[in-house]
C-alpha cells in the first residue's frame, strides 16, 4: 500500500493560512442526476485559497464544526502584543502555529523562547488543540497550566509536555509505573491533587485522542481560548522545563546513539534523519551527546522529515519520545 508524503511548509505570516472557509451542501456541487447516498457525509469543506481556487479539504456530517484560522488569529491580537510566528501547514489542509513570545529561559545552556501551540486542520484528520489539549464544551478549566517553548536552533516548538503532573515526582513515578495510558489513571496515584474548576455538564478532562469537532459552540470556544491564553502569559515556571534540563544533564557515550534513537520508536528514514541533526547540532553547539540534543533531534525529525504522518500523528511521536527518554534517566 502507498502513502502520500505530507511535507509541511514554513511560514511566518498569519495571511498564507487565513482564508475564508465554510462547509456547504455536497449535493449542490454535483450535477442534477447524483443522490449523495451517504446520509452521514452531506457537508463538503471549502476554501477559497490564497491562490484563487476553491479547496475542498473534506467530507464531513451535518454537525461537524468548523475552526476557522481567522478565529485563532483574533483572539491572539487581542490578547497578545508581542510575538513571533512559525506555522507549518501541509497542502491537505492541516496547520501547527506557533506563537513565540519574548520570554526566554536557560536549558542546557541554549536559550528557549516560551511559546504557545495551536493544532487544526480543515480535514478532521488532526484535532483543534491549544498545547496538545484537545478541546470541546466539556473541557475542564484547570489551574495547571502547559507551557510550551521554541528552540530557534532547530525552528521547531517542542512538543513534550509533562505539565499535567504536580511535581518531579510524581511524573517519575508515573514513568515507573508503566506510564498508565489514561490520565485519570495517573491522577489516581496522586497523594495530593491541585483543585479544577468545571461546569456540571463535565464528565471527564479530555486529555488526548481524536476531536470530532461536532456541535462546537464557537462563541464558547473564543471565550475559553482568552481565558486559556491568559493563564499561559502569567503562568511562571514549568515542570516541562525542569524535565528538559533533566535530559540536558544526561549525557550519553557515542556508540549509544543510535541505539537511544531507535528507543524512540521513530520510522527508520525519520530516525536517520535525526541521527544526522543530532550530529550536526553537535558540532554547531561543541557539545557532547545528550538526551536533550536527542530529543531535538526526534523533534526536528518529525517537524522537517519527509512523512505521511499527520500533524496530530507528529505531535503524539514526539510526546511519546520524550517520556521514553526520560525513562531513560532513571536507570
Amino acid at each position: 500500500m502507498t502513502t502520500t508524503s505530507n511535507t509541511l511548509t514554513t511560514s511566518s505570516s498569519w495571511d498564507t493560512i487565513c482564508f475564508p472557509v465554510r462547509a456547504e451542501r455536497l449535493c449542490d456541487y454535483l450535477p442534477n442526476d447524483f443522490q449523495v447516498l451517504a446520509s452521514d457525509r452531506r457537508r463538503i469543506v471549502v476554501g477559497d485559497l490564497p491562490n484563487g481556487a476553491k479547496g475542498v479539504f473534506a467530507v464531513q456530517s451535518e454537525d461537524y464544526s468548523i475552526v476557522p484560522n481567522a478565529l485563532i488569529r483574533s483572539v491572539v491580537e487581542q490578547e497578545i502584543t508581542r510575538y513571533e510566528m512559525n506555522i507549518r501547514a501541509s497542502h491537505k489542509g492541516e496547520y501547527n502555529i506557533n506563537i513565540i513570545l519574548p520570554d526566554i529561559i536557560q536549558v542546557g545552556g541554549e536559550r528557549l523562547h516560551k511559546n504557545l501551540i495551536f493544532n487544526n486542520s480543515y480535514t478532521g484528520k488532526t484535532p483543534f488543540t491549544i498545547q496538545g489539549m484537545t478541546v470541546n464544551t466539556r473541557t475542564r478549566r484547570e489551574s495547571r497550566v502547559r507551557v510550551s517553548y521554541y528552540r530557534k536552533v532547530c525552528s521547531n516548538g517542542l512538543m513534550g509536555w509533562v505539565d499535567s503532573f504536580l511535581s518531579m515526582d510524581e511524573y517519575l513515578n508515573w514513568l515507573i509505573a508503566g506510564k498508565p495510558k489514561k490520565y485519570e489513571d495517573a491522577r489516581d496515584e496522586r497523594t495530593s491533587i491541585e483543585e479544577v474548576v468545571h461546569t456540571e455538564t463535565d464528565k471527564e478532562m479530555v486529555v488526548e485522542g481524536r476531536f470530532t469537532h461536532k456541535h462546537l459552540e464557537l462563541d464558547w470556544l473564543t471565550t475559553y481560548l482568552k481565558q486559556t491564553i491568559r493563564a499561559f502569559l502569567t503562568h511562571e515556571g514549568s515542570l516541562t522545563a525542569q524535565v528538559y534540563e533533566r535530559l540536558a544533564q544526561t549525557s550519553l557515550e557515542d556508540h549509544r546513539v543510535e541505539t537511544v534513537l531507535a528507543a524512540t520508536k521513530l520510522p527508520k528514514m525519520l530516525a536517520k534523519l535525526a541521527l544526522e541533526r543530532m550530529q550536526y547540532e553537535e558540532r554547531l553547539l561543541k557539545s557532547e551527546p545528550t538526551l536533550w540534543l536527542v530529543y531535538n533531534a526526534v523533534n526536528y525529525a518529525l517537524h522537517q522529515g519527509d512523512s505521511s504522518l499527520t500533524i496530530s500523528e507528529r505531535f503524539k511521536a514526539d510526546e511519546a519520545a520524550l517520556h521514553r527518554l526520560v525513562a531513560l534517566t532513571l536507570n
